[in-house]
């Protein structure tokens, strides 16, 4: 829960991520009302198979991973956001306690931001808050989101993954954008090694990890012996543990100079024994 850390509060102390001073003093909709309090922790409400459950964007590893292998027709399809929708400077409304916790607004600039794509304001209010860090930091994750995260994909899946919920992480290893195949399946699997779908160019000096879905659908990554040549055998350096992948399961490699991009989900669309799944670029350098 990334609300029990203390950070600082702008004014030379500390005080807990998120805080919520609110009353409730009208009656409204269930839902609508905890839909206002998960927003201010950077929370979405997920209603699904009856339930409400709490997606909060916030620094997490990838959960699955797409390739050309698992994609139908193996095609991604990118867009970029407007520019207009790339706000650089932020204004806040939130309750000060200094003026009786009278409504009073913070400006915030992203001078990176404005360096890039000029003047562009966005106006938000903090909902329930009554601190000047919390409010300051609020404007910076809209700032940061908007220019961080900016492209998004859409691709079309088969059954296998429709229990992929929004909100997750992906990983994608497309190979127009690598201009290579550094992702497929796995032909045979050992705890030390094995073989792959297709043959991979290592090159001599660079340091290679391969990421893997394991039996129990859990990713793990392992770093790989540099044999220096094209091969589509593989070694470990360190074995895979009893929870290994299984043959015909996913894989991608990456290194310094190969990085796969992250997306996190933003919805699923059943279509007649497929799905769409539309995602917006990840970067959790905005934390």
């Amino acid at each position: 829960d990334t609300g029990k850390h203390g950070v600082r509060d702008g004014l030379g102390g500390f005080e807990p991520r998120f805080t919520i001073n609110v009353t409730i003093a009208s009656r409204e909709q269930a839902y609508k009302v905890l839909d206002a309090v998960a927003g201010m922790m950077r929370t979405t409400l997920l209603w699904a198979g009856g339930l409400i459950s709490f997606v909060q964007d916030r620094p997490k590893a990838s959960t699955r991973l797409f390739n050309q292998t698992n994609v139908i027709n193996g095609e991604f399809s990118y867009a970029g956001t407007a520019l207009a929708a790339r706000h650089t400077v932020c204004t806040v409304t939130w309750n000060n306690p200094a003026k009786n916790y009278d409504r009073d607004t913070i400006m915030v600039e992203d001078r990176e931001g404005i360096k890039r794509y000029g003047y562009n304001e966005l106006d938000i209010a903090a909902y329930g808050c009554t601190s000047y860090g919390q409010a300051y930091r609020a404007a910076l994750y809209a700032l940061y989101t908007e220019r961080l995260e900016t492209d998004t994909v859409r691709f079309s899946i088969g059954l296998d993954n429709v229990d992929m919920l929004p909100g997750e992480i992906i990983k994608i290893a497309d190979p127009k954008l690598t201009e290579a195949a550094h992702g497929g399946r796995l032909f045979t699997v050992s705890a030390g090694g094995g073989t792959m779908d297709r043959p991979f160019a290592f090159s001599p000096g660079v340091t290679y990890t391969m990421t893997a879905v394991t039996a129990s659908g859990d990713m793990v990554i392992r770093e790989l012996v540099n044999p220096g040549v094209t091969t589509n055998a593989f070694t470990l350096v360190d074995d895979f543990d009893a929870d290994m992948p299984l043959i015909g399961g996913l894989f991608v490699i990456e290194s310094d100079e190969i990085t796969h991009r992250l997306f996190r989900v933003i919805s699923i669309t059943e279509n007649q024994g497929t799905a769409e799944v539309q995602a917006l670029e990840y970067n959790a350098e905005k934390f």
